[in-house]
Order: structure tokens, then sequence, then C-alpha cells
């Protein structure tokens, strides 16, 4: 059995396979003021056989309100599908054109194994070394070490960086340690260590971080996984040890959300707030799929941000994606000028010919939104 290392991602979860559903949008919204805002969206492509042929990221102009391109990556695979080079294209708006500047190639052995990965780095004068990783495994073809060696410009020739020794119990993984290499000694220095631990489920229950620290381990985090009845993972929460008063702090809450189909529909990543004792929102990703190039989970529930035009405004004024919720429209003293309920309006047109000229802001259930300008 072929045992992979177990990724986790705080803020997104995405996965890109064969199946029939395919992931066709994901966006990833910051929480600001109050609401949550757009920053980045992914849109990835496929070829006929459903594997991933491009990844393209756009990141929200707020100002413009528009998705603007930043970066695209392109597949290329052999004739069993794996992939053999990734690279990555960015868009300069001043020349409105792509450039490579990220290209990594992979090789793989006898076994249809991966093992290496060459990356490389474009600047003006052409591509150059960055980085290079070897991969090693058992009889069983579980991997069991990857060592990564940096290119150095002043030797012109690989130097060793990192190294990640897996370790396999009953075709699984159950944690792994990660060395560094110190070039005043010769030698790989232990760095941190990784644990597993699972349920009766067979899914994963927490996970231990410690860190070499004065020649011993020392906690560092720990992140526990809560899944339902069925094993479905529901809820993830990483804690932080501080050393300085020996107790585990909270850091990070995730909650995931599912379709019917299994797929991640929804992650909501929060931030422990020490002042107020409670989880704020930080950062929420929403995802749509796709089963021969129809869309079949719309990514309808995500509100784009409100819409405020024209701004500044001399008769009327146009409101766009309102929330729902109670909505107040604020002089710069403070009075409440207009008061409202939206229960599912998308849109809204007020007359303010009359209204004194001034800054006004918009709060929807207490929060401040928008703010716009009264001539």
């Amino acid at each position: 059995m072929n045992v992979k290392p177990v990724i986790f991602i705080l803020i997104c979860l995405v996965s890109f396979s064969s199946n029939a559903q395919q992931l066709n949008r994901m966006i990833l919204e910051n929480w600001t003021n109050g609401s949550w805002e757009n920053r980045m969206q992914q849109l990835p492509s496929y070829d006929k056989e459903g594997r991933l042929t491009k990844n393209k990221i756009a990141h929200w102009n707020p100002v413009l309100k528009v998705w603007e391109d930043q970066t695209k990556t392109v597949f290329s695979r052999d004739e069993n599908g794996n992939v053999l080079t990734r690279e990555t294209f960015k868009w300069f708006q001043n020349q409105s054109s792509w450039r490579a500047t990220i290209r990594t190639s992979y090789s793989m052995n006898e076994r249809n194994e991966r093992s290496s990965v060459l990356n490389e780095i474009r600047n003006e004068e052409g591509w150059y070394n960055q980085s290079i990783e070897e991969y090693k495994y058992d009889v069983d073809g579980n991997l069991i070490e990857k060592r990564s060696e940096r290119w150095d410009k002043k030797l012109i020739s690989w130097v060793p960086d990192r190294k990640f020794d897996y370790t396999i119990e009953s075709d699984r993984m159950v944690g792994y340690s990660i060395y560094f290499w110190d070039n005043q000694v010769g030698e790989w220095q232990s760095y941190k260590k990784t644990t597993y631990h699972y349920s009766n489920l067979e899914t994963i229950d927490h996970v231990l971080v410690e860190t070499w620290i004065d020649g011993s381990w020392k906690e560092h985090s720990i992140r526990r996984n809560f899944h339902d009845e069925k094993g479905v993972l529901s809820t993830m929460e990483v804690e932080i040890f501080d050393h300085t008063s020996n107790i585990w702090q909270n850091a990070n809450h995730v909650e995931y959300e599912f379709t019917g189909f299994g797929k991640v529909s929804e992650s909501i990543s929060k931030k422990w707030n020490g002042e107020l004792n409670k989880w704020d929102n930080l950062q929420r990703s929403t995802y749509s799929y796709s089963k021969d190039g129809e869309v079949i989970e719309e990514w309808s529930h995500v509100k784009m941000p409100m819409e405020l035009f024209p701004n500044p405004a001399m008769e009327s004024l146009t409101i766009r994606s309102i929330p729902v919720g109670t909505i107040l429209i604020v002089d710069a003293l403070g009075k409440i000028v207009l008061q409202t309920e939206n229960k599912d309006q998308d849109e809204m047109k007020l007359d303010v010919s009359k209204w004194e000229i001034g800054v006004y802001s918009i709060q929807v259930n207490g929060n401040e939104i928008q703010k716009f300008v009264k001539q």
C-alpha cells in the first residue's frame, strides 16, 4: 500500500481528483469590518480524463471591484497521467502578458513513484536552480525519506538543506521528523517532530508537533480533528503551547461544511481573541463543483462585497449586494438618517437629494460596512 504524507491546510481544503465531481471554483474571503470581503479566487481546468491541466488565481481589486489575474499554473503529464512539469506564470499588467516565473520538474522511478523534484526560478537572465528534492520508499512503496538541497550560487553546487524521515506502522504514516543541515558541524540537526494519533474510525484524531530545543523535544502545537459519526471531518482546532506560562493556548479554529456528494462546500477559519475570550472570523473559503462541464453546485450563498454608486452621490444612491439584517445609515455626527430591515432584497435605491452634504456610513447588524459621500 502506498502511503503518502497527510497535509493539513488551515485555510483552504482543496482536493483535485479524477472523480466525476470536479472543483469548479474556490473563493477566499477575509473578514473585514464586520463582513466578508473577496480576496482571491481559484479557477481550475481539466482534460477529458478529468486531470488537472491549469489552475488560475485571481485577486480582488476592492477599488475597481473586479477580479484581476495574478498567476496561473500549467501542468504537463506523461502517458501514465503523472505530472512531469508544473510551470507558474505571473500576469504583468503593464505589459498585458503572462510570464513564466517558476518551473517544477518531476521524475519517476521504475515503479512509477516520484523520485525527485527540481524547482527553478526565472529572472531577467533566464532559468536558474533553486532547490531539489529526492524521495526514498520501502519495499511496499511507502515514502520513508525526503531530502532537499538548495542551489548555492557562490559555490555553484547543491548543498544539503532539509531532511524528512517518515514513520510507517501498519501501512499508514504515524509521524515524521524534520532535520536541517548544520554547515558548521557538517551533520543533520533535529528541528521538528510530528506525530499522528488515530481514532477508532481510522481517522486522524489529533496531531502533535514538537520542536527540538536545548537538547530535548518541547511541545509546540496540537491540532485536534473532530469528526461526525461517519468519520467526516467537521471541525479542526489548533492550540499553541506557551512555554512561559506552561499552558496550551487557543490559536486557530476551522469549521467545514460538505456537499451531498462528500465534497467540501465551505470552510471558515477563525482566530482566538484572548481579550474577549472568543473566536473571531478570519477567512472563508467557498467551493463549487462541476460534472462534465456543468456546474452542479452554485456558489450562490456567497455575497459579493456591497456596492455603492454613484459615490459621491447627489440625487440618488444605489446599493447592491446588500447583506440580510438591520440596515442603518448614519451621518458624521452619529445621527441615524435611515433604518430599515433587509430580508431578501439584493438592490436598494435611495433618494438622497435632500440629505445634508457630508460623509455617511452604512451599518449592517451593528457593523460598519461602507461609507459614501453626499455632495
